[in-house]
């Protein structure tokens, strides 16, 4: 028993060895998970980081990235456009202060090495923290990570590991270089305001000297400068004076310089050269526009410390000539005659200017926009100042007239095309002369009465144009803009009359809408968040970085199908038809061109484009708001610059314009109704219509009415036969009566001739019906007839006033009468309106006469409603409450009689209008009957119950 317990017990396990020997391998798998997570995590926080010897390549003195600057190239990417670098200083000279060991001062002076460190980081140099230790401290070190952020990791401001992957950089930046070469490529990388990168730079622009030669107060200033670039001397001297003394004395606290040498820098007068242009950065309209659209691929900012290639769109010839071309049309804009420069054969094509010199201190602006929108690329883009100043291209401004188009369009979307009608006439709310409304006018600018589409739009009749505008409402004409790629958001203008609520507009939005017209209605171009559909017209077509690590997205085309091909066909039809356009011989260039003058009404400024079927060209020129009246000089100017430009792009081009597309048919129609020809046509045209969309009816705009010559009146059978003749009358709406007075034009009689004269013979007469009178149903016809000479007599019905058909009634009647029923006349199946009834007698001699009446045929019964409406009504009784019943019919004056019934007993009756009567409301349930009788002998019933509830 012993023994076995005893083996027993040399076979169990030590429970304490047992748990040691777990907790050994749970710490054991932990390090290692430890280990291993580690690895991953910094094999996550690296991947992909720039290596440090990217700086090398950036800012190597001989061959650095950084050295060059970023140039805009034209489309050929070998001619370059634009630098972005200050003119005044040679680009990026490189200083040395140290050969990776020590420092020295002969590129860049001690006092500005101190200045720096003072004014950024006073322990930088001192600092001995190993690699490992940099990116575990958690202590700034703004030197080396200012230039890990501005040239490593500028495209991972929104990196969830950014802070973390600046302090890896920043070590292994350190641990490989040390801390005096990240200093002399910090001072050689610094920004220091008005396009100048580099300290040897700054010293040359705002001292004049060699960054060796700075004293301590100089060096002071552009350390804060390096800190505060914009705070520099020439933009915000009173804050870089400030900044100044601020590192002097964080200088002095830190030991870096005695009492004197503090009081001695404060006290000096700097004195800085006086370099023209030196603070003036503006940038040219095509140059901030190209650079607005790489921003959305790298940050502005990035872009302008240099090292990039963009090759824009732009065609660099033809930039040449349309600046060139721009400057000189202001030149004689403000009287002056500069001789032709040969290089600029645009220029040469440019029209005298014949409009009144502009003052020497009135503002001139144009802008100008040259595109290819098939392709969707701009090839061309020029703003400039009259006083030599730099303009902006895409500011958004009064689109005036230019919209038109579109409001046009819209009508054209719902059937209507080129030939249809549209009234040029006064409105009364429009307070403005005549020649406002039809701008461009010359001589005479009355209103045209009934004109087309056609006409309206080309010559810019304002009248139309706003009539359209309202009928639309501005969400109709928003949704068009929008769909066009117009950005629509822009301020809007409340006050203009004719065009209400118009929204600006910049060139760029306006040229790329009218592409679409080029374009066969599709929108071509690059993405972007300018406008609704997210599309402009391109203006870079790559851009390259020169180090070679950083990937630029590619420009990616795409295109939208906006409208049909035929609707952009009806658009470009109008706006290229020189026959419609009644003043502007400077459009004629002698070839096919679409043509849209924007005139701003009460604005000072006008706008110009047109196109050929490959290119568009668009003009925009102006001063300060003011009269309408210098608007006619922007006209103009910007016509003479469209011209010149669109004769010099097109003088190689194919000379043919557009072909008709399919399902798009012509037709001779009459003007200005746009229907089919009549024999009272006064004009007839050829028009085009989208297939399915053309007339059907003929003209009735010019119409022709029988009137008493007499009288003025329309005849009627009461009308002598000698009396009567036939006119043509414009058949003018009542809001065209202005004009009619005013041009001169008789309006349409709007009354018969009903005087009957009772010439007739004795005896012969047509008693009943009266006229006048109603009639329905089966009609007696009484009548009288003479003995003497009788032969035989009929009866004849007409419709209208003056029938010129007659239909017989009954047979020939073969004997005279007295006062005795002649016929009986069924009306049963006529339409209801007026008929002329006649009585025709015929004499032994074959001689004619006849007796005539005016009726009215109804027969349709009399359609009741009641005021109020009791089917309803919850109607609560009170004592002595009274409640007035109305019945209510389409045409009151035909009622002859209404009769009220309640509850089967006759309560009231009316014979004229208002048809009411007063009830004393009882409480119960009750039933209301309402009987009409109409002039013609219809009867008609209205029948309803309704309760009144008790108190």
């Amino acid at each position: 028993m012993r023994l076995r317990t005893k083996n027993r017990l040399k076979n169990r396990s030590n429970p304490l060895a047992t748990i040691g020997l777990l907790f050994a391998m749970l710490v054991s798998l932990a390090a290692a998970a430890g280990v291993i997570y580690g690895v991953l995590r910094y094999a996550d926080l690296t991947r992909n980081l720039p290596p440090p010897d990217l700086l090398e390549t950036l800012l190597d003195p001989g061959h650095g990235t950084l050295r060059q600057p970023t140039r805009i190239y034209d489309q050929t990417g070998e001619v370059v456009l634009w630098e972005f670098k200050n003119p005044l200083i040679a680009f990026r000279e490189y200083g040395s202060i140290t050969d990776g060991n020590i420092l020295f001062f002969q590129d860049v002076s001690e006092d500005l090495i101190n200045a720096v460190l003072a004014s950024q980081d006073p322990d930088y140099l001192n600092k001995t923290e190993g690699f490992l230790e940099s990116i575990i401290s958690g202590q700034p070190d703004p030197i080396p990570a200012q230039l890990v952020e501005d040239l490593l990791l500028w495209q991972e401001a929104d990196h969830p590991d950014y802070f973390v992957r600046t302090k890896i950089l920043v070590g292994q930046l350190i641990a490989r270089y040390g801390r005096e070469k990240v200093l002399e490529w910090y001072l050689n990388n610094a920004y220091f305001g008005n396009q100048i990168y580099g300290i040897r730079g700054a010293a040359q622009l705002y001292f004049g000297k060699p960054a060796g030669q700075l004293d301590l107060a100089e060096s002071a200033l552009l350390a804060g400068v390096a800190k505060f670039p914009s705070l520099n001397p020439y933009d915000s001297p009173e804050a870089a004076r400030e900044n100044q003394l601020d590192i002097l004395s964080t200088m002095y606290d830190a030991g870096l310089i005695t009492r004197g040498e503090l009081e001695g820098a404060i006290q000096k007068q700097l004195i800085y050269p006086d370099l023209e242009g030196a603070d003036d950065q503006t940038l040219p309209g095509y140059v901030e526009y190209i650079l607005k659209e790489a921003g959305g691929m790298i940050p502005r900012e990035h872009l302008l410390r240099g090292g990039f290639k963009i090759s824009s769109t732009l065609d660099g010839t033809l930039q040449g000539e349309l600046q060139c071309t721009v400057r000189l049309m202001i030149s004689r804009a403000f009287g002056q005659d500069p001789p032709l420069d040969p290089a600029c054969q645009a220029a040469r094509l440019l029209p005298r200017y014949t409009g009144e010199p502009l003052d020497a201190e009135q503002p001139l602006e144009i802008g100008l926009v040259f595109l290819d929108p098939l392709k969707g690329k701009l090839l061309g883009l020029v703003a400039e100042r009259g006083d030599r100043g730099q303009a902006v291209l895409d500011l958004p401004r009064n689109p005036g007239t230019l919209l038109t188009p579109f409001s046009y369009l819209n009508f054209f979307t719902q059937g209507f095309g080129p030939a249809a009608l549209v009234w040029d006439i006064p409105l009364d709310e429009i307070n403005a002369p005549s020649e406002m409304m039809h701008p461009g006018c010359r001589g005479e600018c009355d209103y045209q009465g009934p004109v087309n589409i056609r006409t309206a739009l080309v010559n810019d009749y304002l009248s139309p144009a706003h009539q359209l505008w309202q009928s639309q409402g501005s969400t109709q004409i928003e949704k068009t803009l929008g769909l066009f790629g117009f950005s629509v958001e822009n301020d809007r203008c409340p006050d203009c009359e004719v065009f209400p609520g118009i929204p600006a507009l910049d060139i760029i939005d306006l040229a790329q809408g009218y592409g679409v017209f080029v374009n066969q209605g599709v929108l071509r171009g690059i993405t972007s968040g300018r406008s609704q559909l997210e599309i402009q017209p391109a203006s870079i077509q790559n851009i390259e970085d020169l180090s070679g690590w950083w990937k630029i997205p590619e420009v990616e085309f795409v295109e939208n199908k906006i409208i049909s091909e035929q609707l952009a066909y009806l658009v470009t039809h109008i706006l290229s038809d020189e026959n419609a356009r009644i003043h502007g011989d400077v459009y004629q260039i002698g070839r096919p061109a679409g043509v849209k003058t924007g005139y701003v009404p009460g604005g000072s400024s006008a706008w110009v484009i047109g196109y050929t079927p490959q290119t568009l060209t668009g003009v925009w020129s102006g001063g300060s708001a003011g009269s309408g009246e210098d608007s006619e000089h922007f006209i103009e100017i910007s016509a003479a610059i469209w011209r010149a430009i669109t004769q010099y792009t097109t003088r190689d081009q194919e000379n043919s314009g557009w072909e008709m597309p399919p399902d798009v048919v012509a037709l001779d129609v009459c003007y200005p109704s746009g229907l089919l020809v009549s024999e009272n046509c006064p004009r007839e045209v050829r028009e085009i219509f989208i297939q399915g969309n053309e007339p059907q009816g003929a003209d009735t705009l010019y119409r022709v009415l029988d009137i008493n010559r007499e009288t003025g009146l329309l005849a009627s059978v009461f009308t002598p036969r000698q009396l009567i003749e036939e006119k043509v009358f414009l058949d003018f709406p009542a809001k065209a009566k202005g004009w009619a007075d005013l041009a001169g034009i008789e309006s349409p009689p709007g009354l018969y001739d009903l005087d009957d004269r009772g010439d007739g013979r004795e005896g012969f007469l047509l008693s009943s019906p009266e006229n006048l009178s109603f009639v329905s149903g089966r009609v007696r016809l009484v009548g009288s007839l003479p003995e003497q000479d009788f032969k035989s007599a009929r009866l004849q019905y007409g419709q209208g006033m003056n029938p010129g058909a007659w239909l017989q009634i009954g047979a020939d009647i073969t004997s005279p009468a007295l006062d005795v029923w002649l016929g009986s006349w069924d009306t049963t199946d006529l339409e209801d309106g007026v008929y002329a009834l006649q009585l025709v007698l015929i004499q032994q001699d074959q001689e004619i006469d006849q007796v005539s009446l005016i009726v009215s045929v109804d027969n349709t019964p009399p359609q009741i409603s009641l005021k109020p409406d009791l089917s309803n009504m919850a109607i609560s009784y009170r004592e002595g409450k009274q409640m007035l019943l109305e019945a209510v019919f389409e045409n009151s004056s035909e009622i002859r009689l209404v009769e009220f019934y309640l509850d089967g007993r006759l309560i009231g009756s009316r014979s004229s209008p208002p048809f009411i009567h007063p009830w004393m409301v009882s409480p119960g349930n009750h039933q209301l009957l309402l009987k009409a009788v109409d002039l013609a002998g219809n009867r008609g019933e209205l029948e309803l119950e309704f309760e009144v509830a008790g108190d």
